[in-house]
Order: structure tokens, then sequence, then C-alpha cells
């Protein structure tokens, strides 16, 4: 189950670029709300699994991060982790989910 997850991750302001990121890696970016609180960051997340475009960072997801937002991809989709508790804030799944024919441990039709 190890495979690579592409990202490109971007705001008004800012493009982030397209990364490829092994199993279990991090990739993390600083940044200051505009005055206006309307930063928002989105990102494309590809994978074996799906695919698709996400906010990862607006001002509603703000109130759950606590200053930090710690997404983890999982097979199902993106999930936003709330530091200090043991359940996802929320989970969202892909928005292009893979083929059979593509995913992993698919069966094969008969």
């Amino acid at each position: 189950k190890n495979h690579n997850i592409t990202i490109h991750c971007w705001s008004s302001e800012d493009d982030l670029g397209t990364h490829k990121l092994a199993p279990n890696a991090i990739f993390s970016w600083h940044f200051r709300v505009n005055w206006k609180l309307s930063t928002k960051f989105l990102c494309d997340f590809t994978t074996v699994y799906g695919s698709g475009n996400y906010a990862v960072y607006d001002s509603i997801q703000a109130e759950s991060c606590h200053r930090y937002c710690f997404w983890k991809i999982k097979e199902e989709g993106p999930c936003l982790i709330v530091p200090n508790e043991k359940e996802y804030a929320y989970c969202q799944d892909w928005k292009h989910p893979a083929t059979n024919a593509l995913a992993p441990n698919a069966l094969a039709p008969n």
C-alpha cells in the first residue's frame, strides 16, 4: 500500500508548486492570513485511489485547526486532523475515485 501522492497547492497570493510525496511524507508551509481574513488554500491531490481538488485552509477550517491544519491522505480521501484529539474533524471522499482497473487490490471483473 505504499503509493506516492502528487499534490499541488495554491492560494490567490501563492502557488506552492507540484510535489510528489512518498508514503508518510510531510509537506508543510507557513503563511499569514490576509487582512480581510479571506485567505484560502486549495490543493489538488492525485493518488492511485482517487483524486480531487480540496480546500485545505479557509476561515471555516481555521476554527478547527487551532493555528495549524493537519491533513492525512487516506485511501478513502483527505481527512482534517484535529490536534490532541483521537478522531478526525472530518474526512472527504475522493471527488474522482479511481476506477477498479487502476485501484490496487481491485477485483478483476468476471
